[in-house]
């Protein structure tokens, strides 16, 4: 079976009240997407979203995935399951956004 979404590059941050998860996607319609989780100790100050790679190599908003869906079932500390999660569910939208024949139907 052809792999549509390949996890090209992760990197994982931590700071004294923030962490934050990066992962890149390349996706079989040829797509580059970025997709960032940043939990912070302030709800507010946290966020996660998608963005594409455009034609011109600079990062494009996509997607946001609202923090009351994911940030209450964060830890304070680093612990990387929700962050994993909310990516990946990124990742899929994002896909099925750029995918020019869920586009069509």
């Amino acid at each position: 079976m052809h792999k549509v979404i390949t996890l090209i590059d992760e990197s994982r941050d931590t700071g004294t009240q923030d962490y934050r998860l990066v992962r890149v996607y390349r996706f079989a319609t040829g797509d580059v997407v970025r997709v960032t989780v940043r939990r912070d100790f302030y709800e507010r100050q946290s966020y996660a979203r998608a963005e594409v790679l455009n034609v011109d190599r600079k990062w494009t908003d996509l997607i946001y995935k609202p923090t009351k869906v994911w940030y209450p079932h964060t830890e304070a500390e680093a612990h990387w399951t929700v962050p994993i999660e909310v990516a990946e569910s990124l990742a899929r939208r994002a896909y099925s956004i750029l995918d020019d024949e869920s586009l069509s139907t």
